[in-house]
């Protein structure tokens, strides 16, 4: 085979991989996006604090975000925590401080099938709680918040810090 034949066929096999791949592009990007089972809350920092800040309310809550690795990782834990504690007040709460709007945060709750609530609140909890980084859990008891805990918690904290 010459040269100049090999040449052609390299280029014809890298055109109809550069086909394939912008076929699977298309596809993926037109496809039905996934269900909402457990639609994302938008809330004012002061309903927030109202809801979580409330004599009622016992529990974790979990300040984090979308784009956050460790949060990825730490939202399924929870909700077995949420499993674990079903019917005995004690709550478990995500709140997203993603800049912009609440649509990263619903696409995440969606692909980890979160079930328990999952509030947008935006930067302003950042500066309200004083949260250096994400994620950042939150021990609350009768609305008062008893410990903030930076960085990410073992899977087998959170239940030893909610019977604590």
């Amino acid at each position: 085979m010459t040269k100049e034949a090999a040449l052609k066929q390299v280029s014809r096999f890298l055109s109809h991989c550069a086909v394939a791949i912008f076929s699977l592009v298309v596809a993926t990007s037109c496809s039905d996006p996934q269900p909402v089972t457990n639609p994302v809350q938008t809330m004012s920092l002061q309903a927030l604090e109202d809801r979580i800040e409330s004599r009622d309310f016992s529990g974790l809550v979990t300040i984090m975000a979308s784009w956050c690795p460790p949060c990825r990782k730490e939202l399924p834990i929870l909700g077995k925590l949420q499993d674990a504690y079903k019917g005995q007040h004690i709550q478990i709460v995500a709140v997203s401080v993603d800049a912009d709007s609440p649509a990263a945060v619903q696409s995440l709750t969606n692909e980890l099938k979160i079930a328990y609530p999952v509030i947008w609140v935006g930067m302003e909890a950042v500066r309200r709680y004083k949260i250096s980084g994400v994620p950042t859990p939150l021990v609350i008891r009768n609305g008062v918040v008893e410990q903030k805990i930076p960085g990410s918690l073992a899977p087998n904290t959170p239940a030893a810090i909610i019977k604590n």
